[in-house]
C-alpha cells in the first residue's frame, strides 16, 4: 500500500532531486486579487496624503453605520463608554453593563473628533472640505456618543451650593440611540432631549425632576412608550459645537453666531447707557465730592456689560438650537422654559430664575409633556400661542435629522444675524429666535397657517423618497403662562438677563421700557453707514486683518 504523498521533488539545476511541498499552484484568480488588494492599499496611500476618502475609508462608511444600527459599535482603544453619570476615556471603565452604550473611535463619532482638528476652535471659519456644493453628509450614526462629547466641554467650574453638574441623564439599559419605536419608520424625532443652560450646574432639585420622568418614562406600561436621553448644553459646549465643527450645509454659521450675538450686544449697550438707566452717572451716588467716578460706576458698568454679553449670546442659542436638531435632532428645550415648566404653579413670580422652586404641579406638567413625545408620530413637533395672534414656540422644539423645517429656518437666522441690513429686535423678540421659524414654515407650506391645532402637515420630499411630516401642538394647553403669553414668552430670556445677578436695583426699568427701548436701537441697525451701530462686514474684515497684520507683525 503506497503512503499519500506528503512532498513531491524537483530536478534542481545540477540535476539532484529537491523536495518540494505539495501545495496548490496559484490561480489567475489569485493573483488578480493580490493585485486588487496592492491597488487598493496604494490608493488608500495615496488618499490618505490627499486627506481625501480612499477606498478602504469609503468601504468603512457603509460597515460602521450597519454595526450602528445592529447595536455592535466597535470601540477598542480611543473608544469612548457612555453612562447615566458621564463618560469615561478609558477602554474598561467603571460601569454597569446594562447602562452602557459602546462608542467608536473619534472620526466615525463626528469629523470634528477625527485626527485632523488639533482642538476646540480649530477648524476654519469656512472648509471647501464641507462646501455643500461638494458634500452633503448624512446625519450621525452615532448621535449618543457625539452628544456626549460635546457636552462635556463645559469647563469643569465647581458647582455652587444645591446645585450639581448634570452633562447625561440616561435612562436604564437605554441602547439605542437612533430610534426605538413601536412602529417600523425610516424618520421620526429621536429619544434624545436637548437642554441649553448657560451652565451644566443645575440646581439638585431639577436634577432629580429629570431623572425621576426619565425613570417614570422608560418604566412606563400604558401603551407604546419611549425613553429619552437627556444632554444638557452648556454655553461653553455650545460654542464648541458651533466653532470646533464644520457644518456642511451651513458653512455660514461660525460667522452668523458670532455676527449676530455682537450686532444684540451693541443694541443693548447702547439702549441701557441712554435709556435704561444701566451703567450711566445720572443716579445719585455715582460720583463722589470731587465728581469723580465711584466703584457703583464701575460696578453699573460690568453688569451692562454682562446685562449685553447674556442678551447677545441668546442668538447663539437661536442658531446652536437649528444646528443641533439638523444634526441630531430630538427636542430642544431652553433653560428658561424647562425652569418655568418645573415651577409650574409656584409662588415664585420669576419663574425664570435659576432658583425657582421645583413644584409638583410642575412636576406634572413635565411628565404630560414628555409622555406626548413619547407617542409623537410624527416628523417635527412645534407648539403654537394663538392669542391674540399665532406665534410658534422656540424653546420648546422637536425635529428629526436633516428636516427641511429646521433647514430653512436655520438659514434665515443666519441670514438675519449676518446682514447688515437685517435688525436684531423686532416686537417679538430677536430676529434669530421667532421669524425665521414663521420664514421656514412658509417655505415648506404656505398655507401653514390655516392649520388647526393637532393636526399633521406634510412637507413634500424633493428627492423622491417619503414626505416629512409637522404636528402643530397647541401651547396654550400644556404650557405655563410664561412660555404662552406672547407679552413675555418671546421675551422671555432678554427680560430675565436684567434680573439675573444680585446688583439689580430697586429702580430697575419695567419689562414695556426694555422691549421699548431695544426695539428702538435696534431699528437703527437696519441702514448700512457710518453712523450704524455694528456692521457685520466691518467687524469680520477687522477680524481678519488683525490675523493677517499680526503674522508678518505689525501692530498698526
Amino acid at each position: 500500500r503506497q503512503s499519500p504523498q506528503i512532498a513531491s521533488t524537483s530536478m534542481d539545476s545540477d540535476g539532484a532531486r529537491s523536495p518540494r511541498l505539495g501545495l496548490p499552484p496559484l490561480r489567475a484568480t489569485h493573483y488578480h486579487a493580490i493585485a486588487i488588494l496592492l491597488l487598493t492599499l496604494l490608493l488608500q496611500t495615496i488618499s490618505t496624503t490627499r486627506d481625501v476618502q480612499g477606498p478602504i475609508d469609503i468601504l468603512a462608511s457603509a460597515i460602521v453605520p450597519l454595526l450602528a444600527i445592529a447595536r455592535i459599535a466597535p470601540g477598542g482603544g480611543g473608544g469612548i463608554v457612555v453612562g447615566d453619570t458621564g463618560y469615561s476615556e478609558d477602554a474598561t471603565p467603571d460601569y454597569d453593563g446594562d447602562d452602557e452604550v459602546v462608542c467608536p473611535a473619534g472620526k466615525w463619532i463626528d469629523p470634528a473628533f477625527g485626527p485632523s482638528v488639533a482642538g476646540d476652535g480649530a477648524a476654519s471659519l469656512y472648509s471647501k472640505d464641507h462646501d455643500p456644493r461638494n458634500k452633503i453628509s448624512d446625519p450621525s450614526h452615532f448621535p449618543l456618543c457625539a452628544l456626549s462629547r460635546w457636552v462635556r466641554k463645559s469647563g469643569g467650574r465647581e458647582c455652587p451650593p444645591g446645585h450639581e453638574r448634570a452633562t447625561v441623564i440616561l435612562p436604564p439599559k437605554f441602547v439605542d440611540g437612533r430610534r426605538q419605536r413601536h412602529e417600523n419608520r425610516k424618520k421620526g424625532i429621536p429619544d434624545i432631549v436637548h437642554v441649553s443652560s448657560p451652565t451644566d450646574c443645575l440646581p439638585s432639585s431639577t436634577v432629580r425632576a429629570l431623572r425621576l420622568l426619565v425613570n417614570e418614562q422608560h418604566n412606563h406600561d400604558d401603551g407604546p412608550s419611549r425613553a429619552f436621553a437627556i444632554y444638557v448644553h452648556s454655553a461653553a459646549a455650545m460654542d464648541a459645537f458651533l466653532f470646533g465643527r464644520d457644518s456642511d450645509a451651513f458653512p455660514e454659521a461660525k460667522e452668523g453666531a458670532m455676527c449676530g450675538s455682537k450686532k444684540l450686544e451693541a443694541a443693548v449697550m447702547a439702549a441701557t447707557a441712554q435709556e435704561l438707566g444701566v451703567g450711566t452717572d445720572s443716579q445719585r451716588g455715582i460720583h463722589d465730592e470731587k465728581g469723580n467716578s465711584t466703584e457703583a460706576h464701575a460696578e453699573r458698568e460690568r453688569r451692562r456689560r454682562r446685562i449685553a454679553a447674556e442678551i447677545g449670546s441668546g442668538v447663539t442659542r437661536d442658531i446652536w438650537r437649528m444646528l443641533v436638531l439638523w444634526e441630531y435632532g430630538g427636542i430642544v428645550v431652553g433653560r428658561d422654559a424647562l425652569d418655568a415648566i418645573l415651577a409650574e404653579g409656584g409662588s415664585s413670580n420669576n419663574a425664570t430664575s435659576a432658583s425657582a422652586a421645583v413644584t409638583k404641579g410642575g412636576v406634572e406638567t413635565m411628565r404630560r409633556l414628555m409622555r406626548q413625545w413619547s407617542l409623537e408620530t410624527s416628523d417635527a413637533l412645534l407648539y403654537f400661542v394663538n392669542k391674540p395672534e399665532r406665534l410658534p414656540v422656540t424653546d420648546i422644539l422637536g425635529a428629526a435629522p436633516r428636516h427641511p423645517l429646521v433647514y430653512y429656518a436655520a438659514k434665515a437666522a443666519l441670514r438675519n444675524a449676518i446682514w447688515d441690513s437685517e435688525k436684531s429686535i423686532t416686537d417679538i423678540g430677536r430676529t434669530t429666535k421667532i421669524p425665521p421659524i414663521k420664514e421656514g414654515l412658509n417655505n415648506v407650506n404656505k398655507s401653514w397657517s390655516g392649520t388647526k391645532m393637532g393636526e399633521v402637515i406634510r412637507i413634500q420630499n424633493g428627492e423622491g423618497g417619503d414626505d416629512y411630516t409637522l404636528r402643530f401642538a397647541n401651547g396654550d394647553d400644556l404650557l405655563p403662562s410664561r412660555l404662552s403669553s406672547p407679552r413675555t414668552g418671546p421675551w422671555m430670556t432678554v427680560l430675565s438677563a436684567f434680573g439675573s445677578d444680585d446688583s439689580a436695583s430697586a429702580g430697575a426699568p419695567s419689562e414695556e421700557g426694555i422691549k421699548d427701548a431695544l426695539r428702538r436701537f435696534a431699528a437703527k441697525q437696519k441702514y448700512i453707514g457710518p453712523d450704524a451701530m455694528f456692521s457685520c462686514m466691518e467687524y469680520m474684515l477687522d477680524m481678519y486683518v488683525g490675523k493677517t497684520t499680526a503674522k508678518i507683525g505689525r501692530k498698526d
